[in-house]
């Protein structure tokens, strides 16, 4: 029998009350599968997130991809224009416009528009990886952790969560928030180079990696702050290392000849 008013008719109407019970021993029944229906609901809520299945958008685009991911990166540029006219809107189209795009705002744009729309695309957990590149490249290390560890939450198997993992190797956490502080992606400057407008530009790079390489040699030399900068020179892109912060020219130049004696670094002065 019922307890009127805890729970609807209709839900009574599924349980199969034991036979030979008095009211008493029927409501604590009901309370026991209550709790059992209540605690079943809960523990789903504690599931882990769900892993996308990553898969190609159009068997068409298979060879493409196989392409990017064997390397073959001229033959694929040559495609392009192709994939453009005839696939405009898929994530695939999308990705690659992307890596070849020299404008990194644009490019980080058609980035988070595939983990947006298209989560589970064969290509989304590199897209995820570039942004992580591009955080880590520009000093904001937090940003980079966080999307590193969206990378394991919803790509466990991605070949990517490796070399996300090394770019932290090294780095304390005391380390991070101290760069993360000083640099250029932080719109509070550290008060430590407040004021202080040249820089020393020691690097220009085409490629992120080789930028980070230099970036990572400085700071086993104890250099800082380090600074990441792009800049578009004849449609391509270029990633600029800075290091320092100087008050005067001159602290800069006398900086500057005692790393290029010490690395083997030329360097210009920049003033911010």
């Amino acid at each position: 029998m019922p307890v009127p008013g805890l729970l609807p008719s209709r839900y009574f109407a599924t349980l199969d009350f034991p036979p030979g019970r008095g009211i008493v021993s029927n409501n604590i029944f009901i309370l026991k599968k209550t709790m059992n229906i209540f605690l079943f609901c809960f523990c789903l809520l504690l599931l882990p997130h769900a892993a996308y299945a990553q898969k190609i958008s159009d068997p068409d685009l298979k060879p493409f991809v196989d392409l990017w991911q064997k390397d073959n990166v001229d033959s694929l540029r040559a495609f392009i224009p192709v994939l453009y006219k005839k696939y405009p809107k898929q994530p695939e189209t999308i990705f690659f416009q992307s890596v070849f795009e020299t404008n990194a705002d644009k490019a980080n744009a058609g980035y988070e528009s595939i983990l947006k729309t298209f989560p589970d695309n064969a290509l989304a957990d590199e897209s995820l990886y570039r942004l992580i590149q591009y955080d880590y490249a520009k000093g904001s290390y937090r940003g980079a952790q966080q999307k590193a560890d969206q990378l394991k939450r919803d790509y466990p198997s991605s070949r990517f969560i490796g070399k996300a993992d090394r770019m932290f190797d090294g780095m304390s956490l005391v380390t991070k928030q101290i760069e993360e502080q000083t640099s250029v992606a932080d719109p509070d400057i550290s008060q430590s180079i407040s004021g202080k407008k040249f820089r020393l530009q020691v690097g220009a790079f085409g490629q992120i990696k080789n930028a980070e390489d230099l970036r990572d040699k400085l700071k086993s030399n104890g250099y800082a702050p380090i600074e990441f900068s792009e800049k578009i020179v004849n449609d391509k892109k270029l990633y600029l290392i800075w290091v320092g912060a100087f008050a005067t020219k001159e602290d800069a130049v006398s900086t500057g000849n005692v790393l290029k004696s010490k690395l083997q670094l030329n360097y210009t002065i920049v003033e911010k």
